[in-house]
């Protein structure tokens, strides 16, 4: 379907025209392999050069903004799983959208984050904030993140490990807050207590490529100490 340059693949879980890794594997540290399958209300491809783009747009009916504090501790980072499972080989990440149902001027109607280089402003939505933005060099740092995340919760799986312990950040958000079963469930005081700092993009990228050029360097000392 198109809509102007923007070609809608997927809506509301309904399959307009098939994608070629519908199906997302990673692969496991014990040489395994998991396959996830999901629904995504709307994915979005725009072709630019020789490059296609893509695009996850989560419908929200009030809205939602980025929680990378979340994300951090593997609460809420499916919309990179998302876009990491359809982008592949082939398409380009260009970014994860909450899109809100009802119309307030009071707030964006489009919040998230998108992947861009400086002066790309063909992928901005319109009235979409210039610092919700991050370029393709630290989306990479996310995809790793989110990928250790996932090879994480498989490994406790694989593991049987199911503790109930839902999260809870000091003074403000638990993980029983919605659940159906808050009035029959015993446990009442264990929870995985989380910390509750300021914490946003900024703070999450410098994090994660802290992590990660840590964990190069010890890679390239053990790959010379093999030699």
């Amino acid at each position: 379907k198109q809509h102007g340059d923007i070609r809608v693949f997927l809506i509301d879980g309904k399959v307009i025209e098939a994608l070629p890794n519908a199906m997302f594997r990673v692969e496991l540290d014990n040489g395994n392999s998991l396959y996830l399958m999901g629904k995504v209300d709307r994915v979005d491809l725009l072709k630019s050069g020789d490059k296609e783009y893509i695009r996850i747009i989560d419908y929200k009916l009030k809205g939602k903004k980025m929680d990378y504090r979340k994300f951090r501790d593997g609460i809420a980072f499916q919309l990179f799983v998302y876009l990491n499972a359809l982008s592949g080989n082939k398409y380009t990440p260009a970014g994860v959208l909450y899109s809100r149902l009802i119309d307030d001027y009071n707030y964006d109607r489009l919040t998230g984050l998108i992947v861009k280089e400086k002066g790309q402003d063909i992928l901005l939505p319109d009235g979409f904030k210039e610092h919700n933005t991050i370029l393709p060099l630290e989306y990479d740092l996310i995809k790793k993140f989110t990928e250790d995340k996932i090879k994480s919760h498989a490994k406790n799986i694989i593991k049987g490990d199911f503790k109930v312990a839902p999260y809870y950040y000091k003074n403000d958000e638990k993980g029983c807050t919605y659940c159906k079963y808050l009035k029959i469930c015993k446990n009442k005081k264990v929870n995985r207590v989380l910390l509750n700092s300021k914490y946003d993009k900024k703070s999450f990228i410098e994090e994660l490529r802290n992590k990660y050029d840590k964990l190069d360097w010890w890679s390239k000392i053990s790959h010379w100490l093999k030699r």
